[in-house]
């Protein structure tokens, strides 16, 4: 990616602690590596981008929001470290054991238990950050992870470190269509309104929606049709795909859906 060799990279320290054993992702100018931290010997996951364009603005924001974000508890995964190597932006956080939900959701829709039980995780997670003013900007099913608890699957959202800051002009240009699936209309731009922990939730609803569905409520190969849809379309009822759906849990997801923020739960708690 932009002249970088990943042959390298692979095999590469960053900040004289981090060694980057195996690349687990490369899209978008962003490599991510899963890694050993040299101090504790523990697995570590090391995002890196070249430290230019955009990514000075995610630099000036995790400077200001990295003491709240080494201090997240309730379960999401903590920073570990950021920095700059040769020019690069890195980010370190814990490597989390499990599947992605998407990896989860391709074997079919959640049951309403374990819907529920990542739902309460994630939401709680985001109660935290938004408590100490921190917007998570991406929650999708690739970025919350899925493991095995003793009752029923525990979930970790992760990557609060890296996920574009809705300041950055023209991303939506670059961003594949499948991101686009769970951005909120003020997050795109498409409504007058600032972002703010709403549209996190906003971009729960479509990922909750998603897994009792099997599939988002919009679903459109076309980034023009998907984002007008998330402007003024009304997203279908749940129980019109999934009638085991209660109907309290259908108002819920509606009401997260809502395209004016103001008219949505308003926070985290709330939900």
């Amino acid at each position: 990616v932009g002249g970088v060799s990943t042959r390298i990279d692979a095999s590469r320290t960053f900040g004289k602690r981090f060694i980057a054993r195996e690349i687990l992702k490369d899209a978008q100018g962003i490599l991510t590596f899963r890694g050993t931290d040299a101090e504790t010997g523990g697995d570590v996951v090391i995002k890196t981008a070249p430290r230019e364009g955009a990514m000075l603005e995610v630099a000036r924001r995790l400077a200001r929001e990295a003491p709240a974000l080494r201090g997240m508890g309730g379960g999401a995964a903590p920073l570990i470290h950021v920095g700059t190597d040769n020019g690069r932006l890195f980010v370190v956080t814990p490597f989390i054991v499990g599947e992605t939900l998407r990896e989860r959701i391709r074997r079919g829709p959640l049951s309403i238990r374990d819907a529920l039980a990542f739902a309460c995780d994630v939401l709680r997670q985001l109660d935290e950050a938004h408590a100490a003013g921190i917007l998570h900007r991406d929650v999708k099913p690739e970025n919350i992870i899925v493991s095995l608890g003793a009752l029923a699957p525990l979930a970790t959202l992760v990557d609060f470190g890296f996920a574009r800051a809705h300041q950055f002009t023209g991303w939506l240009a670059d961003a594949p269509v499948a991101a686009l699936r769970y951005v909120s209309p003020e997050q795109a731009g498409l409504l007058d309104r600032g972002v703010d922990p709403r549209s996190d939730l906003y971009s729960f609803g479509v990922v909750l929606f998603e897994s009792l569905a099997g599939r988002p409520p919009f679903v459109f190969d076309d980034a023009g049709a998907l984002l007008r849809a998330h402007q003024v379309e009304r997203p279908p009822a749940i129980r019109s795909l999934s009638d085991h759906v209660p109907r309290a849990l259908d108002a819920v997801l509606a009401r997260l859906l809502r395209k004016d923020p103001r008219d949505r739960y308003q926070s985290a708690a709330a939900v």
